[in-house]
């Protein structure tokens, strides 16, 4: 049962890539053409709405500074993808679009190391820590 679960959540993401909602949450289909300026209108609503959703959602409700030790993968996992996008970029022969991999890796990099410095900012008394 345990092992029919990543394939369960997979799906759903697999049959939405095949599907033309792929096309619109890209480049807005319907709206607009491949190529447009509408891929840089939903690039930029991509990585603005984690962000929004991160300080207006999450902003205040951190219990704990963030740990290496303990939260390891959450820093690992991101970053060998973006090695990874990187890497297959420029395998790929892709080098007209090697800086916006670039920009979107280190700014997806830059709000992690942002989450990890500001929990160490906060004292530890506001985080319900011993002192």
């Amino acid at each position: 049962m345990a092992v029919c679960l990543p394939i369960r959540i997979l799906l759903p993401y697999f049959l939405t890539m095949v599907s033309p909602l792929s096309q619109v949450l890209l480049w807005l289909a319907p709206f607009s053409g491949k190529g447009g300026v509408s891929e840089w209108v939903m690039l930029a609503f991509h990585l603005g709405l984690p962000l929004l959703l991160l300080v207006f959602l999450w902003r205040g409700r951190m219990t704990a500074a963030v740990s290496f030790r303990r939260e390891w993968p959450v820093f690992a996992v991101p970053t060998l993808f973006h090695l990874s996008d990187i890497y297959w970029t420029v395998a790929g022969g892709h080098t007209g679009i090697l800086w916006l991999v670039l920009l979107s890796s280190l700014f997806h990099l830059f709000l992690l190391a942002f989450v990890y410095f500001r929990s160490r900012a906060v004292p530890a008394g506001a985080l319900g820590l011993p002192a």
